[in-house]
C-alpha cells in the first residue's frame, strides 16, 4: 500500500518540477529579457541638450563642441540599434506625452 503512494509522489513530484522547469525556460525567462528603447524620447533629450548647448552665451569653439555632440549623435545612434539585441524593440512614438503613458523608458 505504501509503495505505490510513494511512487505516485515521486512521479507527481518530477512532473511539477518539469512543469515548473518548462515555464521558467519558455515564458519567464524570454518575458524578462524583453526592453523597449523610445526612439522619440531619446532623440526629444538629446536635441534639448543641444539647444541648450547652442543658445546659451558663450564662444564659437562651444557652439562648435555642440555641433561636434549632434554629429558624433546622429552617427553613433544607427550604430547604437544596429548592435541591440533581437528582442528588444526600437519604438518611435509621435503622440504626446500622456499622465498615463510610463515615464524613463530611454
Amino acid at each position: 500500500m505504501t509503495r505505490p503512494l510513494l511512487l505516485n509522489a515521486i512521479v507527481s513530484a518530477l512532473l511539477v518540477a518539469l512543469g515548473i522547469t518548462a515555464y521558467d525556460r519558455w515564458v519567464l525567462r524570454p518575458a524578462l529579457v524583453v526592453g523597449v528603447v523610445d526612439l522619440s524620447e531619446v532623440y526629444r533629450a538629446k536635441e534639448a541638450e543641444f539647444t541648450r548647448l547652442l543658445t546659451q552665451p558663450g564662444s564659437g569653439a562651444d557652439r562648435e563642441r555642440a555641433l561636434a555632440l549632434a554629429r558624433n549623435f546622429s552617427q553613433r545612434l544607427p550604430a547604437a540599434l544596429d548592435e541591440l539585441p533581437g528582442n528588444v524593440a526600437a519604438w518611435s512614438s509621435s503622440r504626446a506625452r500622456s499622465p498615463a503613458r510610463p515615464m524613463g523608458w530611454t
